[in-house]
């Protein structure tokens, strides 16, 4: 019951943003880096595991952004430079730029694997330093394809790339079965770009059900994990990419071939959207964003209870896991949450639920219960 883990990242130490904006300036030795990321992940596990968390990743230390480890390892990648960067549709400009040092990624010819996924190699090190279970999280096909592509030779439209990026996320999945992956996350922020006002319902409805599609066709190669979705609203320099009622999305959400949907719910701006659970009853696991990842203030534990006991009341107790609204650094450089506030953070999340677990066993033992 009421499973404790993260969305994914963890805000890096000091000395590691230090070391990745020097490399963004000039290059160094790759191995001096990766070993610092290196370092970082193992320090990012023990802090997890001090917390008591019972699903870790690896903080997602050594990225950069959604789409280095594509690029970093996949042919077809071209570099975009961020002047060039410019919005060009309302879902576009809805979407918040990157940070200006990192240029996105786009695609440029045909995309495949060169050799195994990075995911999977990351994944194998995470196991081999912890005995708890991990998460892996992964850019979604739609995510992807969004992102990332635009009309080229190679790819001349959208249905001409499908196949390719099918097979390319289809790849990584079984990959991180194979590696051990005990919960695989795509994380997909661009749907709520579709809730947002500035969004017509009919155009919204069009693309969600080609989101659902697009995501079916990939998660139906795979076997053996858990898969979860990560929908929420953004958190770079604590605000919303977009906004909008989860209702607008819900519905669509239920249609994923996913084990467990990861929602933001504890921002104040989206308190009210646990009101789906109850109109849209369904028996996928939820992971219920009971941690605001857009402010450095610690909530305490009675708060952390408050927001799990509400959504009880429509989400069973072994259906729920526990979670941030988001990751804690959405960027490179990312300090809104200072790492410190990560570890208290995810301690009251733990305590939260240890209290939570007892008083659901007292019932249940109670007589009459």
């Amino acid at each position: 019951m009421l499973t404790t883990t993260v969305v994914g990242s963890h805000t890096r130490p000091r000395w590691l943003i230090e070391a990745m904006e020097a490399s963004l300036r000039g290059p160094g030795p790759d191995s001096e880096l990766e070993e610092l990321r290196e370092m970082a992940v193992l320090l990012t596990i023990k802090e997890m595991e001090d917390a008591g968390l019972d699903v870790i990743t690896d903080g997602e230390q050594r990225r950069t952004n959604f789409y280095e480890y594509l690029a970093a390892a996949c042919t077809g990648f071209g570099r975009r430079s961020p002047e060039s960067s410019v919005p060009r549709t309302a879902a576009e400009r809805i979407d918040w730029r990157q940070k200006t040092m990192v240029g996105r990624p786009l695609i440029a010819g045909r995309v495949e694997w060169v050799g195994e996924p990075l995911t999977a190699r990351h994944c194998r090190f995470l196991k081999s330093h912890t005995s708890r279970r991990v998460k892996v999280t992964v850019a979604s096909p739609t995510l992807i394809l969004r992102r990332l592509w635009r009309p080229s030779p190679a790819y001349p439209t959208e249905d001409a790339f499908l196949d390719d990026l099918i097979a390319l996320c289809g790849a990584e999945l079984r990959a991180l079965v194979d590696a051990g992956a005990d919960f695989v996350q795509l994380d997909s922020p661009e749907l709520t770009t579709f809730a947002d006002d500035g969004v017509p319902r009919e155009a919204a409805a069009d693309e969600m059900e080609k989101s659902v599609m697009l995501i079916n066709r990939v998660v139906s190669t795979v076997q053996g994990v858990r898969l979860g979705l990560h929908a929420c609203w953004g958190n770079i320099r604590g605000t919303h990419r977009a906004d909008g009622p989860l209702s607008r999305l819900y519905p669509w959400l239920l249609d994923l071939k996913v084990d467990q949907l990861v929602l933001e719910l504890a921002s104040a701006r989206h308190e009210e959207d646990v009101g789906v659970f109850q109109e849209y009853p369904s028996d996928k696991e939820i992971g219920g964003g009971v941690l605001d990842v857009k402010t450095p203030d610690v909530e305490p534990v009675r708060v952390v209870k408050k927001r799990v006991e509400r959504l009880l009341r429509s989400v069973s107790p072994g259906k729920l896991w526990l979670n941030g609204d988001c990751g804690f650094a959405p960027t490179w450089d990312a300090e809104v949450v200072p790492r410190r506030s990560c570890y208290e953070k995810l301690r009251s999340l733990v305590l939260a639920a240890a209290e939570i677990r007892r008083s659901l066993s007292v019932d249940e033992a109670s007589p009459g219960s």
